[in-house]
């Protein structure tokens, strides 16, 4: 009895600790009334009255809760609050929406979760299945997350889900993990054996924006490893990941690999030198390579567009092929769909982070109070005709990537179309 007793002391402390918040259930209260008012006055969706009136709903909700919450569960909720849009371009984001970071990234693969990238203290977890995060099995928690993850569709969430693995107080906030500076994982061995570890949560300054997830795929810390210094030769998809974009020719194929990792000012000039190269070569085949492409400024790729209409023994099925995935979002999704409104493209590799017509150009606002940083969409952008309803773009070809592949360097959708 007396050790019952115990335990619920020691949990009533442990609640407690969670619930002391830095700032106060009033300072809470404005930052939402803050959020309710600018996304209802920006956002295209909530202009349908169902929806305003679920927004609404959740917002009340969180009203009459907030006094019971402590600081990670609010920000969970407000998190929630957000998936209502259905909208990967509206969210919360910067260094104020997690305390502390774990220093992990888990990408989902076709054949499961595994280690991506880690910081050199748990290096023996690198390209390591794990089968339990937190409390509950991995595929679980990432359908816990989907919960707070403000994406378009089911694709765009596997992509966004590892970020909120790494904050330590969203895992707290959604109950995946009780001590919010201690990760447990389950990992399985290659023989099937299973092991228990705990991650530490660490300070961490990050760039508000995430960079070092969207751009540099590793873990928060500064001393990780990744794909990017673990191999010596990288498939050509991860080669140059850094730069906006390059080419090369594959001669035997009679094929040109581009590789477009941004949507930026500078493919104006380089679409004039690309399509120089290839007016001056043997080209039959043009592989647009789009799978690490998040986005960037559309209006820099109709050109390019109009003159892969020009080129007519390029533009057709057998000959053009773009390679999508889950990552492929906003600009770059524009730009597959020019392609597929103009063109004869064979798509290949898994469907899109979001569909033809979706939510974008957000305004950046910061919360009053607790400086949370938060995206709004302020357009609709309707890139093919109004009755298209569909929410990815669906593959010709649909290839995933297995773990086995990725941490060995192959890339067995190129070798689907060179072959």
């Amino acid at each position: 009895m007396k050790k019952a007793i115990f335990l619920f002391i020691s949990s009533l402390f442990l609640v407690n600790t969670f619930a002391q918040s830095t700032y106060s259930i009033n300072d809470w209260k404005k930052d939402l009334e803050f959020v309710n008012i600018k996304v209802t006055e920006l956002h295209p969706k909530l202009k349908l009255c169902d929806v305003l009136k679920s927004w609404q709903s959740k917002v009340d909700s969180i009203n009459e809760i907030i006094t019971l919450l402590n600081e990670n569960e609010i920000k969970v909720e407000f998190s929630k609050l957000l998936t209502i849009l259905n909208d990967g371009h509206t969210r919360f984001f910067g260094d104020k929406l997690t305390k502390k970071w774990f220093p992990i990234r888990i990408d989902k693969f076709a054949d499961g979760f595994y280690v991506t990238s880690v910081d050199t203290m748990y290096a023996d977890l690198y390209g390591k299945k794990v089968v339990e995060i937190g409390q509950y099995k991995s595929e679980i928690t990432f359908e816990l997350i989907r919960e707070i993850s403000c994406s378009d569709n089911i694709f765009s969430h596997s992509y966004f889900a590892p970020l909120f693995i790494t904050m330590n107080s969203m895992l707290q906030g959604l109950g995946i993990i009780n001590n919010e500076n201690k990760l447990n994982l389950k990992i399985e061995e290659m023989n099937g054996q299973k092991k228990d570890v705990e991650i530490n949560a660490i300070d961490y300054d990050s760039d508000p924006v995430y960079s070092w997830y969207w751009l540099h795929n590793q873990a928060p810390t500064k001393h990780y490893i990744s794909i990017y210094n673990s191999l010596n030769t990288l498939p050509l998809y991860l080669t140059d990941h850094l730069s906006p974009f390059w080419f090369k020719y594959i001669s035997e194929e009679r094929a040109v690999y581009l590789n477009v990792n941004q949507c930026v000012k500078e493919f104006e000039i380089f679409n004039d030198s690309l399509w120089k190269f290839i007016d001056n070569n043997q080209v039959d085949k043009l592989i647009i390579d789009l799978r690490n492409n998040f986005g960037g400024t559309n209006s820099y790729l109709m050109p390019f567009v109009h003159q892969l209409i020009k080129h007519e023994n390029i533009n057709k099925k057998e000959n053009l092929f773009v390679l999508i995935s889950s990552k492929t979002f906003s600009a770059a999704l524009h730009f597959a769909l020019w392609i597929e409104n103009h063109c004869n493209p064979t798509f290949v590799g898994v469907p899109t982070a979001a569909g033809p017509n979706h939510f974008a150009e957000p305004e950046l606002l910061e919360l009053p109070n607790s400086k949370i940083l938060i995206w709004i969409s302020t357009y609709l952008w309707q890139i093919t005709v109004p009755w298209d309803e569909r929410i990815w773009i669906e593959p010709d070809i649909k290839m995933d990537i297995q773990a086995s592949d990725y941490f060995t360097g192959r890339d067995p959708v190129l070798e689907k179309i060179l072959k």
